[in-house]
Parts: C-alpha cells; sequence; structure tokens
C-alpha cells in the first residue's frame, strides 16, 4: 500500500526517549523512513543530530512551545497534505479488539480514507493506555469528543484560523482539548477509533516534553477553566482523584456511533 501521509513528530530536549521509543515503534511497525519529520528547536540540534539517520526523513529546526511548534508544522506542509502527529514517546499501538488489528500503515491510511469518506479532517484515537477500557466501545465516533495530542491525524488547513488553538497558544497545556473543539465547530464532524489505544507515558518524568504532573497541575487548572468559561456548552469541567483538573466535552445532539 503506498502511504498517503507524513508523520510530525515535535520533540524538546527528549533525543533519546525519541530514539529508544517512538522512533522504535515505528521502525518495529514497518514505517518507511522517509514520511518521518522530526521538528526540534535549535539549541537541541547538536543532541538529536546523533540520532542515526536512517531512522527518519529530516529534523528541521523549528520553535519553541508545542502550540507553536505545532503552527511551524502546519506552515512547513502544504495544504491538503495528511498528517500524522505523533509524541516522542510513544511506545506501542493497540488494538482492543484483536481481530480488528491491522498493520500501522495500513491503519493510519484508512484512517484518512475514513476522514474523507466522513467529510472529517481530523481523527484520533482512544485517549487510554489500558485496551480493557476500549473492547467494548464501538469502532469509531464522529460527534464531539477528545482527540489527544499523544497521537492523531488531520488532513492540513495552514491558512483555516478557524481551527488554529488561540486559548491555549503560549500555554503549555489543553491545546488538544481546544483543537478538538474548534474542528467538530468548523467542520461538525472528528473521528475518534475508540477500539485503538496507544501506550505513552502523559506525564513524564524524564524533562523535556510537556513535564511532569506536578509541573503542570497549575497550568492545566488554569487552562481548563479557561476553556470551560469560553465554551460552556461544549465542556464539563471535572476533578480526577489525583488533583488533575480536566475537561469532558459534548455537543449536545445524538452521538453518532458506527
Amino acid at each position: 500500500m503506498n502511504s498517503s501521509y507524513i508523520i510530525a513528530i515535535p520533540s524538546y530536549k527528549r533525543s533519546m526517549v525519541l530514539l529508544y521509543r517512538t522512533l522504535n515503534f515505528l521502525e518495529r511497525n514497518s514505517i518507511d523512513p522517509k514520511l518521518i519529520h522530526i521538528f526540534i528547536v535549535e539549541e537541541d540540534q547538536e543532541e538529536y543530530n546523533q540520532i542515526p539517520t536512517y531512522l527518519y526523513n529530516k529534523i528541521i529546526v523549528g520553535v519553541k512551545g508545542l502550540p507553536k511548534q505545532r503552527e511551524f508544522i502546519d506552515n512547513y506542509f502544504d495544504e491538503g497534505v495528511n498528517i500524522v502527529s505523533i509524541d516522542d514517546d510513544i511506545q506501542d499501538i493497540i488494538f482492543a479488539n484483536p481481530h480488528e488489528e491491522i498493520p500501522l500503515d495500513e491503519f493510519l491510511n484508512n484512517a484518512f480514507e475514513l476522514c474523507k469518506k466522513e467529510g472529517a479532517y481530523i481523527w484520533g484515537i482512544y485517549p487510554v493506555g489500558n485496551p480493557f477500557y476500549a473492547k467494548n466501545n464501538k469502532w469509531y465516533s464522529t460527534h464531539l469528543t477528545y482527540i489527544c495530542g499523544a497521537l492523531y491525524g488531520y488532513i492540513n488547513r495552514p491558512k483555516n484560523e478557524d481551527i488554529k488553538c488561540v486559548l491555549t497558544y503560549n500555554g503549555q497545556n489543553g491545546e488538544d482539548f481546544e483543537r478538538s473543539i474548534k474542528y467538530w465547530l468548523h467542520d461538525k464532524k472528528v473521528i475518534r477509533f475508540n477500539t485503538v489505544c496507544c501506550k505513552t507515558c502523559y506525564f513524564g518524568k524524564d524533562g523535556g516534553g510537556l513535564g511532569n504532573l506536578q509541573s503542570r497541575l497549575e497550568s492545566m487548572e488554569f487552562h481548563c477553566k479557561l476553556l470551560h468559561a469560553h465554551y460552556p456548552s461544549y465542556t464539563r469541567l471535572y476533578i480526577k482523584k489525583n488533583g488533575v483538573y480536566n475537561l469532558r466535552l459534548r455537543d449536545g445532539s445524538k452521538q453518532t456511533l458506527r
């Protein structure tokens, strides 16, 4: 199958995490290295140049700050390009129902084909690492749901101001919630594969990335409250048992499940 997408990996001060997790994950799944683009900041270039070049296509120097780097990635690629955005610490992709399991390249191609069929411009996977919680879900949904930033795909529209993250642009948290809402408001569909999960560490202890849980608590609370205040009809604010503020998304319509 000819791949219809490129892969963009934003990474910050975690070259070895990237090497032993995401790049290892992509290599194990036979993803063509020519598809892989790594986006870093200038101060880290020497560090990332130590990664074996056969594992990727290009290392591109972008800008600091994840929302800003994502915008840089959008502007780097052409309109209409299918982009798979992957964090630098993804260890595996997991199909909750073994009979649905297909090669990663096939899954990614199929995800964009489904976007075209449904008239959607973004897709994501179920935001848990344990497939036990996903095995009874329907295959995919198109209503407003959280598209986690760890691994998702989108059809590039760099000039579309309506889908750009504004409230979280200068922050470290909440941009994937804002993106989910904005895509749904603009397109009236976001696709999420509810029986597919990924193994990752959402709050790492190894520096770089978005930082560890403790360092993010205050920022998460601020951005969750900010997004809820801006989109009260589409969000519900709640606090997890570990004290982390979070959001649940809802569109108030009948949920469309496949």
